[in-house]
């Protein structure tokens, strides 16, 4: 069998690049890390914090003060969901702080 490319870290990369502003702090499990910081390191997709999803839900707190923070997807990263409110994006979600109760 041939030998088929795998292209989806760079289809990923091509529509964050569209979607992830600038400035923006992105959670991600360690998947999809890999193809963003691969993309740092071949310079795109620069100008955006990277942060493991399973960050304390103060700090994400105080990247919400910071800047808009996006996370690529739940699978490994529901403390995330559970803590804060998750707007759907075209991959992946817009993170907010929930109302208070």
């Amino acid at each position: 069998m041939p030998y088929l490319r795998d292209r989806s870290a760079e289809e990923l990369i091509n529509h964050y690049e569209r979607v992830i502003p600038e400035g923006s702090v992105v959670l991600a499990d360690w998947t999809p890390m890999g193809a963003l910081r691969s993309a740092q390191a071949d310079g795109r997709f620069m100008a955006r914090s990277l942060q493991p999803c399973d960050r304390d839900s103060r700090q994400i707190e105080d990247h919400l003060k910071a800047a808009r923070v996006f996370l690529v997807r739940t699978d490994y990263c529901s403390g995330v969901a559970d803590r804060f409110r998750l707007r759907a994006i075209t991959g992946g979600y817009e993170v907010a702080m929930k109302p208070p109760d």
